[in-house]
């Protein structure tokens, strides 16, 4: 029997909390749940652009057939 595909949701949001700004990125309804025990290359090359360039933080957490990414970096024009 076919499987057949994943008819999975994506929500994207952005909000300014304090001095930062925050991007959250949601996928739901997947296939399966991800495995987020290791990094690929580009998962790497992502989260190092993050840390590095945008001196901001990085979480990724998998759920129950779901992928949640949460981005945080300082506003460089806060308060201006």
């Amino acid at each position: 029997m076919a499987r057949s595909p994943s008819k999975g949701e994506l929500a994207v949001g952005w909000r300014r909390e304090g001095d930062d700004i925050e991007l959250s990125w949601v996928e739901s309804g997947l296939a399966e749940t991800p495995k987020i025990e290791s990094e690929s290359f580009g998962t790497q090359f992502i989260r190092t652009l993050i840390e590095r360039q945008l001196k901001g933080s990085w979480n990724r957490s998998a759920g129950d057939r779901s992928l949640t990414i949460l981005i945080r970096w300082p506003d460089r024009h806060a308060g201006n």
